[in-house]
């Protein structure tokens, strides 16, 4: 068995073993699938249930889903927004969310805010594959907007510059992708139950 599936299996046994974890896949899943579905329907193919693995695996790296959770730094909630991203996202979408501290709010708030990036990185980038929209949006929401600008004769040609982001923004993308590859196991039935 090579590294990558060692790794993926590892949090995937890591995940089941947290029994709290576990329980609030099985409880956000269906809530974080209904705002996927609002934001992105089945926009350009891409499949609401395959984002809500994505922003359910985002949601585990950045609070562990927990919607108390607060960063030193001040993020808050299950999607760690700061105040003032909670509300220009608030704000941009019109959403109508006046409360960072509840987890639906936070969530619609987090995955708006997913996407209004995927949208602004469509126009340059839309040519590429989703999963790699996807990495970039990700990128930006860990660690600054303006990738584009930055990197965008590697964006054009597909080539995340991963290299050259920090190494907090490396790892919070690896987290993403072992997280997401864990919970498409554990809907397949690799823990006895479906997510969906």
């Amino acid at each position: 068995m090579d590294k990558y599936k060692k790794q993926i299996l590892k949090y995937v046994e890591r995940m089941q073993a947290d029994k709290r974890l576990l329980q609030r896949i099985f409880y956000f899943a269906p809530i974080f699938y209904k705002i996927t579905e609002r934001f992105f329907g089945d926009e350009d193919g891409v499949m609401a249930s395959d984002l809500t693995l994505w922003f359910l695996a985002q949601a585990i790296a950045e609070s562990n889903l927990d919607h108390k959770a607060k960063s030193p730094a001040g993020a808050c909630g299950l999607m760690q927004l700061m105040p003032d991203t909670f509300k220009f996202i608030n704000r941009t979408l019109k959403l109508g969310l006046d409360d960072i501290w509840d987890a639906i709010q936070n969530a619609t708030a987090g995955i708006g805010y997913d996407y209004w990036l995927y949208k602004r990185l469509t126009k340059y980038i839309g040519h590429l594959p989703y999963e790699f929209i996807l990495q970039v949006v990700f990128a930006e929401y860990n660690w600054r907007l303006g990738l584009w600008s930055m990197f965008k004769d590697k964006l054009k040609e597909g080539i995340l510059p991963i290299n050259d982001f920090p190494d907090e923004t490396q790892k919070y993308l690896t987290r993403i992708k072992y997280y997401y590859f864990g919970l498409i196991l554990i809907n397949n039935g690799q823990s006895g139950r479906n997510i969906s």
